[in-house]
């Protein structure tokens, strides 16, 4: 989805992975600003996760970061972390 608007997502990434891939897209200029802070895991999830906001500066397609998202998991390769779409 293209998107000039702010929005936010769940992310399964580990901190620095998601802050260095967000930092690279600050640097690129593809957004302006993110935000993102630790939820732990309540009764009725199952994983620690993030809420993340992010601010385009611009036109930004939602598809392409939540792909640049992708997070290899070495304990389950066939699964990468990511962001809810």
């Amino acid at each position: 989805m293209k998107t000039t608007k702010p929005f936010s997502t769940i992310s399964y990434n580990s901190a620095e992975f998601l802050k260095l891939r967000l930092d690279e897209l600050i640097q690129k200029r593809h957004i302006s600003f993110y935000a993102f802070v630790e939820h732990y895991a309540e009764e009725d999830e199952k994983k620690n996760h993030k809420h993340l906001l992010i601010i385009p500066n611009g036109q930004v397609q939602t598809d392409a970061i939540s792909d640049l998202l992708q997070e290899l998991d070495i304990t389950n390769p066939l699964k990468p972390l990511g962001v809810m779409p």
